[in-house]
């Protein structure tokens, strides 16, 4: 799978992906409409729903860094900033256009006391992540290694123009995405995507 590395600010992130993978992100932004168009749903009208929700002012406000890459990711890439919104919203276009989502398992693997020669286990949390995305990602998915001007550096699988779908950072905190189908979808709060990102920002739970 490919690898891309982004460092610096928002905005220095933004910029390098776009510039990187401008054809990769129109190609992208060109299945994903194809594929809403297909299933009978108005890109343009999705499009401009999400430019124009509260899901745009909210991310402004809360992680402004975040939202920074996004529309530098836009201009470098040379591509509509509702067609990044598209592919950096996604699970908003699910629950926007009722479309199944993914699922997760998790466990605690006890430690054991040290003895004799033997040290100590500490228990560890494991995550496992079925990400059930789309036909028309096959073959776009990449991980992205971010180093940030604050916080630890993280893996995060995405694909072009997405800020990332779910990830695990040095610090040893992992994040992974459940759709919750029984819970009603809602435009103003924070995007999965950028939930996603900004917990990978920090260094303990």
């Amino acid at each position: 799978m490919r690898v891309t590395a982004a460092a610096g600010t928002g905005t220095d992130r933004g910029r390098d992906l776009g510039r990187e993978q401008a054809g990769a992100i129109h190609d992208a932004a060109t299945a994903l409409k194809s594929h809403l168009a297909a299933t009978g749903r108005s890109p343009a009208a999705l499009g401009h729903r999400l430019s124009a929700s509260p899901l745009t002012r909210v991310a402004a406000d809360l992680v402004p860094d975040l939202w920074a890459e996004v529309i530098a990711t836009a201009a470098a890439a040379r591509v509509p900033l509702e067609d990044v919104l598209l592919l950096t919203f996604l699970d908003e276009v699910w629950g926007l256009a009722r479309e199944p989502g993914c699922s997760v398992i998790a466990r605690i693997v006890p430690g054991r006391p040290g003895h004799d020669d033997q040290p100590p286990v500490p228990p560890t949390t494991e995550i496992g992540q079925t990400m059930d995305l789309p036909a028309w990602t096959t073959g776009r998915t990449q991980v992205l290694r971010t180093t940030l001007e604050h916080g630890p550096p993280s893996l995060v699988l995405t694909y072009p123009g997405c800020i990332g779908l779910c990830g695990a950072n040095e610090a040893g905190l992992g994040v992974a995405v459940n759709a919750l189908t029984h819970v009603p979808v809602s435009e103003h709060g924070l995007g999965v995507a950028f939930i996603t990102r900004h917990l990978l920002t920090l260094g303990t739970l």
